[in-house]
């Protein structure tokens, strides 16, 4: 039997039946598991390319953490009732997702928080534009290789209320 290459990882069963990929990449040691071995050899094939089409490996970084330096970012330029709507807007996010890692925030989630908040079709336009741009920040920055908030579709405004009635 032959030996791998170096850097291609290491695929190996584990006791309780699952199947366990590592790959050393920056110095550090990154596992994946699967059920088969071919899942597992997958995750590992998507970890690298991920690596390779950031030009690093994301950190551990939550949404938490995302809004915040999103809102430091911003802090200088805005009106404080622009800031007060978005730090409220912050925390209904937070409230909603949880402190989910950036990894792991899909377009079905936003979806379904956009669901809840279809009563209010404003705050839930709000939410939208503040997710917006922060994931943008996110895959500007290089913590995620895609906005996730691209592929949902976006809130509607509700029914327009006419709150004049028109001249002749």
């Amino acid at each position: 039997m032959s030996r791998s290459r170096n850097g291609t990882g290491t695929v190996a069963q584990r006791a309780d039946g699952r199947w366990m990929a590592q790959v050393r990449i920056e110095g550090r040691r990154l596992s994946v598991y699967g059920r088969s071995r071919k899942e597992a050899t997958d995750k590992l094939d998507s970890l690298r390319k991920q690596y390779l089409v950031q030009g690093g490996l994301p950190g551990p970084q939550s949404l938490f953490q995302l809004l915040d330096q999103c809102t430091e970012a911003t802090e200088p330029g805005l009106r404080p009732s622009t800031l007060r709507d978005q730090r409220r807007y912050t925390a209904l996010v937070r409230a909603e997702l949880g402190d989910a890692p950036l990894s792991r925030l899909t377009p079905s989630r936003l979806q379904l928080l956009y669901g809840k908040l279809q009563a209010h079709p404003r705050k839930a336009l709000h939410v939208h534009a503040l997710l917006h741009r922060a994931l943008g920040a996110a895959v500007l920055w290089g913590w995620l290789p895609l906005n996730p908030a691209d592929r949902v579709k976006r809130p509607s405004r509700g029914p327009v209320i006419n709150r004049r009635p028109r001249r002749p």
